[in-house]
């Protein structure tokens, strides 16, 4: 009666053992689910964050070379600027010259 009992009492006692067990086990596997669906969702903010970074640098390249072609447009502009001023200035002397030479025959 004594072993009965005793084997009674190692039964309940595995038996919770196997119910705190199977409970740890499912706080186990509610925790990993957790932390798969937090690793899909930093997963995800990763792959929006690095798809805005790979937007924004071709924008930046864009820029770049927008101000490379408008700082050789200005450039051409400038030297178009210096060479009309340059003709300006042969054409003055010139006028001067025919106003001398005219002067000079009255």
């Amino acid at each position: 009666e004594n072993a009965l009992k005793l084997m009674r009492e190692r039964a309940e006692a595995a038996e919770k053992e196997v119910e705190t067990l199977t409970a740890r086990c499912g706080e186990l596997e509610n925790g990993r689910k957790s932390a798969r669906n937090a690793l899909a969702e930093m997963a995800s903010q990763n792959a929006k964050l690095v798809s805005a970074f790979a937007a924004k640098k071709d924008e930046v390249r864009a820029l770049k070379a927008s101000m490379t072609s408008s700082s050789a447009l200005d450039e051409e502009v400038k030297a178009q600027g210096i060479e009309a001023k340059k003709a300006l200035d042969v054409v003055k002397l010139e006028l001067r010259a025919a106003r001398e030479a005219a002067m000079a025959r009255d």
